[in-house]
C-alpha cells in the first residue's frame, strides 16, 4: 500500500478481551467497506495480549483471530499488570491501565509510518483523547458495551444515592430510571444500586467525561439482531 495515498487509522482498545474483540470486528468492518485499499489498520496491544492471541505455535494457530489485508499489529512493553493475576487487584488494574498506558502509546504513535489519519480509542482510556489531540489527529471513540450502559453511565450523578434502608429508601428503589435518565422504561433504581459500590466508578465517570470531547463517539448497535428476532 502506498502510504501517501492511505488513510492511517490507528486502533488502540482497552486490555480486555471483550473490548479487543469488538475493536478487531470494527477494524473488520473497516476494512471490508468499498475503501479498504485505501485502509491501513494498526491495532496496539500490549506485548503480553500479543502473545496471547497471536501466538506462533501451531496449537494455537487453529483458534487465534485472523488478520484481514491491511491491518498490522504494533506492540507497547507490559507496563500494566498481567492478564493472569489482574483479578487479584482489579482496582489497581484499572489505575495501571489510566495511568501507565499513555506513556508508550504516545511514543508508537510518533515512531508510525505513515502517520496516523485517525484514532479509534476505547472509551476506557480517556487518556487517548488528550493524546490525540495534541497532535491534532481525529479520535472517535468505541464505548464496546450497551449503548443503554452508556447513557447509564452518564447519568448516574442524576440518581438519588444509597442511603439507610428505609420505607422510603424502598419506595426510591421501585421508581422506573426513565424519570431521571430518558429512554430507561425498563429498568428500576434497584436494578443498578450495586454501581455505586463499585470502587472504579469514579474512573468510569472520568472515561465518559473525556469521550465527550472525542470527535466521534461510537456505540454498539443491536437494533439490526432485534428486527431479525422479531421477524422470526
Amino acid at each position: 500500500m502506498d502510504p501517501p495515498s492511505c488513510c492511517h487509522v490507528v486502533a488502540i482498545p482497552y486490555p480486555g478481551r471483550g473490548h479487543i474483540n469488538a475493536m478487531l470486528n470494527l477494524s473488520h468492518l473497516l476494512l471490508s467497506s468499498p475503501f479498504s485499499s485505501r485502509i491501513l489498520v494498526t491495532l496496539v496491544l500490549t506485548e503480553e495480549w500479543r502473545a496471547l492471541l497471536f501466538s506462533d505455535s501451531d496449537s494455537a494457530r487453529h483458534s487465534q483471530p485472523q488478520l484481514p489485508v491491511g491491518l498490522r499489529i504494533a506492540t507497547i512493553p507490559n507496563v500494566i499488570p498481567s492478564e493472569r493475576g489482574r483479578a487479584a487487584d482489579f482496582d489497581g488494574f484499572i489505575e495501571a491501565v489510566y495511568t501507565k498506558m499513555d506513556s508508550p502509546v504516545a511514543d508508537l504513535l510518533d515512531r508510525l509510518d505513515p502517520p496516523p489519519a485517525a484514532v479509534l480509542a476505547d472509551t476506557y482510556l480517556p487518556w487517548a483523547v488528550p493524546l490525540a489531540a495534541r497532535r491534532r489527529i481525529p479520535l472517535c471513540s468505541l464505548f464496546p458495551m450497551a449503548a443503554t450502559f452508556f447513557a447509564l453511565l452518564a447519568h448516574l450523578r442524576r440518581l438519588p444515592t444509597p442511603t439507610t434502608t428505609t420505607t422510603t429508601t424502598i419506595e426510591i428503589d421501585d421508581q422506573s430510571l426513565e424519570q431521571y435518565i430518558p429512554g430507561l422504561t425498563s429498568m428500576r433504581l434497584s436494578d443498578v444500586r450495586h454501581l455505586f459500590s463499585y470502587g472504579t466508578l469514579e474512573r468510569a465517570f472520568e472515561a465518559i467525561s473525556s469521550s465527550r470531547k472525542a470527535q466521534c463517539l461510537l456505540l454498539v448497535d443491536q437494533s439490526p439482531l432485534i428486527q431479525s428476532h422479531r421477524r422470526r
